[in-house]
């Protein structure tokens, strides 16, 4: 029951901001989470099919559930991502996020915002 509860806290907060930049998961790299940054593992319904990438384990699975919304949620091609692969996320975000201005990250490729922000 907890685990549901903190999959839907985590898909509305996504859902509910005025912008929003999602980081593209497709395996477990280091975790980018903020108020700014929303983590999507992109896939998460072919994630156990054979890919050219990786092979993910069910302990790397659980690790993705439990820390980031999936696209396999509302109106979705998360099916199809083995042939679109980040577009799977672009386009959950496209049908689902209501965010006025958003933005798309791959996990590996990571924008530096720190010289925006001040410290405090």
């Amino acid at each position: 029951m907890m685990k549901n509860f903190k999959r839907k806290r985590l898909l509305s907060s996504a859902k509910n901001k005025k912008y929003n930049i999602f980081a593209d998961y497709y395996k477990p790299a280091e975790l980018f989470k903020s108020n700014a940054i929303t983590p999507i593992h992109a896939g998460r319904d072919v994630a156990f099919t054979a890919s050219k990438d990786t092979s993910l384990s069910v302990d790397d699975f659980e690790w993705l559930v439990d820390n980031m919304i999936g696209d396999n949620t509302g109106d979705n091609i998360s099916e199809s991502a083995r042939f679109y692969n980040e577009a799977a996320a672009i386009y959950w975000i496209w049908k689902n996020c209501k965010s006025k201005y958003v933005g798309l990250m791959h996990s590996k490729k990571v924008f530096d915002l720190r010289q925006f922000y001040k410290s405090k």
